[in-house]
């Protein structure tokens, strides 16, 4: 049952000083009176927003924030390789990660695994490759057309390698800075 107040009270004209203020959304141009644009979504911007405090919740937010995208795009990658790459030209792209945001993420995963795993994929020689590893037949192949194109045979590419010039900067600029630099990323925390 409804009483007189609330009657009265649901009748009478709002206060004016009860309305949210006013404010231009600056994505589109709508005017908007709630916390949100109702014309795109845009969240109306406060004063707070503008700190480095705002800033840095704002990227650790986006690191950490996972929702069931980050899933839904490796299940796709794992289970069913050709999907987020159909997905995204047939424009059904909100249930997967973004392509960019992707290749963030695996950066990441994968320079987190070398240097917890003290692997270092960046850091294996040329010999290496083509004869130590499980893909070795393929890399040498691969090397030997590269060095067949260029009009180099593997016998000219072995007396470079070994060429004093080459092993002295090898030894004096490349293993004392480059290696070094490589390294950095996998140091223990």
């Amino acid at each position: 049952m409804i009483d007189a107040n609330s009657a009265r009270a649901a009748s009478a004209p709002a206060d004016p000083s009860d309305d949210p203020p006013r404010w231009s959304c600056p994505a589109c141009g709508a005017a908007a009176t709630h916390s949100y644009c109702a014309a795109c979504g845009e969240r109306r911007l406060a004063k707070a927003d503008l700190s480095v405090l705002a800033l840095l919740l704002q990227v650790a937010e986006s690191i950490i924030d996972v929702d069931g995208r980050v899933f839904r795009t490796f299940w796709a990658l794992v289970l069913r390789p050709g999907e987020l790459t159909l997905a995204y030209a047939e424009g059904r792209r909100k249930p997967y990660l973004a392509p960019f945001q992707l290749f963030l993420i695996a950066n990441v995963a994968f320079f987190f695994l070398q240097s917890a795993l003290g692997f270092h994929v960046l850091s294996n020689t040329f010999e290496s490759h083509v004869r130590d590893q499980s893909y070795s037949a393929h890399a040498e192949a691969l090397a030997e057309r590269r060095l067949a194109a260029k009009g180099v045979d593997r016998a000219a590419y072995d007396a470079y390698s070994a060429h004093p010039d080459h092993v002295s900067f090898v030894r004096d600029r490349w293993d004392n800075e480059v290696t070094d630099f490589l390294e950095l990323d996998s140091e223990a925390l």
